[in-house]
């Protein structure tokens, strides 16, 4: 297998687990502003994107310099949509996100229900880190396993 069908294999194997931990949606909850993620309204750009093996520091992979870009964008409603891109090939989820103190619940809605939480820490006032677990495909042998997700991520301006 090429290189590059083995990174479109490991996306296609991240891209849902990545997205569910970063962005998530919800149910037919009616649509109502929520004052707790005020700071997070906007368009957001992923400048870090990393995945880890939990037990093995040495073992990152930066997928941004793998040419991957993620965006969200978070509505005063708290309903958000997330696109992932890596190789040419976008995947892209739409939910709604809660937050409590520093916590982010996730409430996936699009492509299929999942519920997944995130740490969050305000970096600078355009500039926020999520942290989370996901499952990633380390050997690119079509097995992902578990993984910590670090996203640091710049508003958009505009």
């Amino acid at each position: 297998m090429t290189p590059k069908a083995a990174q479109l294999r490991r996306f296609r194997v991240l891209g849902p687990f990545l997205l569910a931990a970063l962005a998530a949606c919800s149910d037919s909850t009616p649509v109502q502003p929520i004052d707790d993620i005020t700071e997070l309204i906007g368009d957001w750009d992923a400048y870090v994107l990393d995945v880890s093996a939990p037990g093995s520091p040495g073992l990152t992979r930066d997928l941004l310099a793998e040419g991957a870009a993620f965006r969200i964008n978070v509505q005063p409603s708290g309903q958000n949509t997330a696109v992932l891109t890596l190789l040419g090939a976008s995947q892209v989820e739409i939910g709604t996100l809660v937050r409590t103190g520093d916590r982010l619940t996730l409430y996936r809605a699009v492509p299929s229900p999942d519920t997944s939480f995130a740490t969050y820490t305000r970096l600078a006032p355009d500039s926020i880190r999520l942290d989370g677990a996901t499952r990633f495909d380390f050997q690119g042998d079509g097995e992902p396993g578990d993984a910590d997700l670090r996203t640091e991520l710049a508003r958009r301006e505009g």
